[in-house]
């Protein structure tokens, strides 16, 4: 493996790990919006450390999630319910950061925060085991 590519997919998992840490720290302080914001950006992270292992990188988000798609849930490289997970959080996403009027609930920044940690870990994983 591309030593550059392997070094480049750590440092996007470090950046994963930053945005989960926050949102993490955002959900306990009750800033909900940001913990739904910070899980989307840990999984878009996780998706980058996934693709740039195959020299792929984009700046637009539905290149990212439609590469990742193609190389790892097509081919069931990692579990399936993360394609689901992508949908919720990039939606929750728009809807919070975009919609001054939408207050997000605790249950919903509590499942974008679960997902983003299952996400991460099951990344971790697969990646570890490269």
């Amino acid at each position: 493996m591309d030593k550059i590519k392997t070094n480049k997919s750590k440092l996007y998992l470090e950046k994963a790990y930053e945005c989960l840490d926050d949102a993490e720290f955002n959900y306990i302080g009750g800033r909900l919006s940001v913990c739904i914001n910070r899980s989307y950006y840990c999984i878009f992270h996780c998706m980058n450390a996934c693709i740039v292992i195959y020299g792929f990188e984009f700046s637009k988000h539905s290149a990212v999630i439609s590469k990742f798609r193609e190389l790892f849930m097509k081919y069931q490289l990692l579990p399936i319910e993360l394609s689901e997970f992508i949908n919720d959080l990039f939606e929750n996403r728009n809807i919070y950061d975009y919609n001054v009027e939408a207050i997000p609930d605790d249950i919903t920044a509590e499942d974008c925060l679960k997902s983003a940690r299952y996400f991460y870990d099951e990344v971790k994983k697969y990646l570890e085991g490269l």
